[in-house]
């Protein structure tokens, strides 16, 4: 049976697993909804009313890393690690990948100089932590594409959106082997394919909506 993966157009977690299902070739629908205005059926598909959430007949589950898991389980080329302690490092950067996600939308949305400040700060101290254990690439598992690539390109995209309004979103001194991994995954089949169409677009469009920090870069 084909999957059906419930997303809206911006959302990066979503995306996360867009580009699984892409990688993996899976043969998939994606339906778009309006948060603001969900069909009906929605909180019975996800009760916290939040993408992605994955249809898969009359199953249906919710939260990226849970259908990513699903997703690397259930179809051919393994994308974590088969050592469990690896795995185990593999999902603990995939929940810091959440974080760098809380900075970014931060960055977005804060409405003074001063907040949106902190929030990039915030991200670029994470970046920090980042650069200690990225390795030569060109992914984060070395020549192997993995779950924690999936769950931090779609952060990566954004911040190019945001350091091309506003340079300073990355300090290519401060992460040499970041930038290359992020330059890398932006590269990769499976992330150009998840990506829609007027995806920046849409991000700028965004901004301007809430009325945050950014805009007067626009």
């Amino acid at each position: 049976m084909k999957p059906r993966l419930i997303s809206t157009k911006l959302c990066p977690y979503a995306q996360r697993c867009a580009i699984v299902l892409a990688h993996k070739n899976v043969a998939h629908e994606i339906e778009f909804i309006d948060l603001n205005n969900p069909p009906a059926w929605f909180q019975d598909v996800s009760p916290l009313k939040k993408v992605p959430a994955l249809v898969v007949g009359v199953h249906a589950f919710f939260g990226s890393s849970v259908i990513n898991e699903y997703l690397d389980a259930q179809y051919p080329q393994p994308l974590h690690p088969i050592n469990d302690l690896e795995k185990a490092v593999n999902r603990s950067w995939i929940e810091f990948g959440g974080e760098c996600l809380s900075d970014i939308g931060a960055m977005m949305l804060s409405k003074t100089e001063q907040d949106a400040t902190n929030a990039r700060a915030a991200l670029l101290n994470k970046f920090d932590h980042l650069e200690k254990v990225v390795g030569t690439g060109p992914y984060f598992n070395g020549s192997s594409f993995s779950l924690v690539d999936a769950a931090y390109a779609p952060s990566f995209q954004r911040i190019d959106y945001l350091n091309a309004l506003w340079p300073g979103a990355w300090d290519a001194q401060r992460h040499p082997k970041t930038i290359a991994w992020k330059d890398n995954l932006l590269l990769h089949p499976a992330v150009v394919e998840s990506t829609i169409g007027g995806l920046r677009e849409l991000f700028y469009d965004f901004i301007r909506r809430r009325e945050g920090y950014a805009t007067r870069f626009m």
